[in-house]
């Protein structure tokens, strides 16, 4: 599979190294058939990803997002999707999460022509996710135990 990146800094290194090629935003959306977003969420990235980047899709590309749904600008995926503009949709993250019962999503994931796939989350579940995340939780409960400090506090 040829692979294509684009980012706001180039990469010649990892180019060669890699065998992926730099195209600019454009040529990313027009000319791949999968795209996968891997963006961080910021005040830049907010909805970078809208009507107009969907609409230069191929009707065959595929959509996927495994970063954050926030990236997207939802209804504007939902209405290529519901009109069959690009072939389909992986998402593993929604701009509204849980995504509430009557999001459209829903009657496109669940009628499989429109190929779309929901996730909520787990795609980035590993193997070995629920061991580390465990090893993180006990441990966390021994600091307490021993009045430590806890790691990744959530308050």
């Amino acid at each position: 599979m040829k692979v294509r990146y684009w980012d706001i800094v180039r990469f010649p290194d990892l180019e060669k190294s890699m065998d992926v090629e730099y195209v600019d935003w454009d040529e990313l959306w027009s000319g791949s058939d999968i795209v996968s977003v891997q963006l961080a969420l910021n005040e830049q990235t907010h909805k970078i990803i809208g009507a107009r980047e969907i609409g230069m899709m191929k009707p065959t590309a595929l959509f996927v997002n495994t970063a954050r749904g926030k990236l997207v600008d939802q209804p504007a995926l939902v209405e290529a999707l519901q009109a069959r503009r690009i072939g389909g949709a992986g998402l593993d993250v929604m701009y509204e999460e849980p995504l509430p019962a009557d999001d459209p999503l829903h009657a496109l994931h669940e009628d499989l022509s429109y190929n779309v796939a929901l996730t909520s989350h787990s795609a980035w579940q590993g193997s070995w996710t629920h061991v580390r995340d465990s090893l993180g939780i006990w441990l966390n409960v021994l600091y307490a135990l021993r009045g430590e400090p806890i790691k990744y506090r959530v308050d």
